[in-house]
């Protein structure tokens, strides 16, 4: 398949690809303007379904297919379009930047930061005719201090945004509300009043359960081991005495 006529035969990309790409972006910007700037793996597969309802349709399809000359046949229908000019490249231009082609923007990013440095390179060497070495390395430092800044910002935003997503599963796991069993598992409502009424019989066992009280040992004399007097009535003691 020729490079130059790659763009109107391929049907696919006529007629689905780019109409689902279309309606997904238009959802994702619904989801923007409801100030959800986060698109989670949950919230992608609803709205890729919902795009592709959209898209699929039989009149998509069926304009696509006649668009790339297939249904009705047609060769006419794409070679008509296609116009070949043989011609050598031209080596790319060096555009240089003046101070009237130049159009200040507000910089959102890192990238735009590069370019506006090579706009302000070219504007102080067609406006200053003097050697600009004072003024290039003031705007030099600078930009330094907002590449530095522009990198923390961007290193906060996706740290933000990943606490965000773990934010978000942290909440809908204390929403689900489950009892868990020591060793891992799910108790059903058979092992519960199981549970509950293995305790409880348990609890019964105990308090009808009472520990034997320890009998006294009786009393006997020290002097001739007699357990019917004590020490202080014995008739030894009296003798010794």
């Amino acid at each position: 398949m020729p490079l130059h006529s790659f763009h109107l035969l391929q049907t696919l990309d006529i007629s689905s690809i780019s109409v689902v790409k279309r309606s997904y972006g238009s959802l994702v910007q619904e989801q923007i303007r409801l100030g959800i700037n986060h698109i989670a793996k949950d919230d992608f597969l609803d709205l890729y379904i919902q795009a592709r309802k959209d898209s699929f349709t039989y009149s998509t399809v069926r304009n696509g297919f006649k668009a790339a000359g297939i249904a009705p046949f047609g060769l006419d229908q794409v070679l008509d379009r296609l116009h070949v000019q043989l011609r050598t490249p031209s080596p790319p231009s060096v555009s240089t930047i003046t101070p009237e082609s130049y159009i200040p923007e507000t910089l959102k990013n890192s990238a735009q930061l590069e370019l506006h440095k090579e706009a302000v390179h070219g504007l102080i060497r067609c406006s200053i005719q003097s050697s600009p070495m004072p003024t290039v390395k003031a705007v030099k430092q600078l930009i330094k201090g907002f590449q530095l800044a522009m990198h923390r910002a961007t290193l906060l935003t996706a740290e933000n945004a990943k606490l965000q997503v773990a934010n978000e599963r942290a909440k809908k796991k204390r929403n689900k509300k489950k009892m868990y069993v020591r060793k891992g598992g799910i108790l059903s409502a058979i092992e519960v009043r199981e549970a509950h009424s293995g305790s409880s019989n348990r609890k019964g066992a105990n308090d009808g359960y009472s520990e034997p009280t320890q009998s006294r040992a009786p009393r006997i004399c020290s002097l001739c081991r007699s357990n019917t007097h004590t020490t202080r009535t014995c008739d030894k003691r009296r003798v010794i005495n």
